[in-house]
């Protein structure tokens, strides 16, 4: 279900301008969901390396490479 909310707002993002055309939502909502998840693994299961704030700024930066191409 996380992954169908994602694309539906980045379908919404798309449509509003916010985010440049590109592969279907449902593709870059698994992605992001894919990368969500790595970063998860090295926040929490490798204590230490990631830092929290390392994070959401990696998932920030994948993200923003939409938005700079709309």
């Amino acid at each position: 279900r996380s992954e169908a909310a994602i694309a539906q707002l980045i379908a919404d993002a798309v449509d509003a301008g916010q985010f440049a055309p590109g592969d279907a939502p449902k593709q870059r909502a698994s992605r992001l969901a894919a990368l969500i998840d790595g970063v998860a693994i090295r926040v929490y299961g490798e204590a230490g390396r990631w830092s929290h704030r390392r994070a959401i700024a990696v998932i920030d930066e994948f993200v923003d490479e939409w938005a700079a191409r709309a």
